[in-house]
């Protein structure tokens, strides 16, 4: 488990954004806060269900499990070395992609949940003999329809 400065500082450091010298402002730190929780919202609307905690304040924990920690930083790096990237240095190395495509497959496939949806009784489903001291009856049940005695 992270703290969001944590995260967002070392994404930085994978694109030549912090170092002793640049260190990255409030602004981006701001924006790399923004970044983190729209990518980890994004990743549950998909079903990659992670546990986190969205994060308020960059110094707040992030509460990620420890294997998905280098993945969300490697991700969250190409997040902000995108096109509208202003301030700091930002270069994507091909290491980088492979990095992030690597890790966020693994990602997916430890974390990705499907809902199975219920199953709606269909209305062709027979009911009984259908046919009754020679009166016709219907066939097929109802939808909340059950079986009478």
């Amino acid at each position: 488990m992270s703290t969001g400065t944590f995260i967002i500082k070392s994404a930085y450091g994978e694109i030549g954004g912090d170092s002793v010298i640049n260190e990255p402002t409030p602004p981006e730190i701001s924006r790399g806060r923004i970044a983190l929780n729209s990518m980890i919202g994004g990743w549950q609307d998909i079903g990659i269900r992670l546990e986190t905690n969205e994060l308020k304040d960059a110094g707040d924990a992030l509460g990620e499990p420890q294997s998905t920690t280098m993945g969300i930083i490697f991700n969250l790096a190409l997040f902000l070395a995108g096109p509208a990237s202003v301030g700091n240095i930002k270069v994507v190395s091909e290491q980088l992609k492979e990095n992030a495509a690597l890790t966020y497959q693994i990602i997916k496939s430890a974390y990705q949940q499907f809902d199975i949806p219920q199953k709606v009784v269909s209305s062709t489903t027979p009911k009984g003999q259908g046919n009754f001291l020679g009166q016709y009856s219907r066939t097929f049940f109802e939808e909340d329809e059950t079986l009478s005695g």
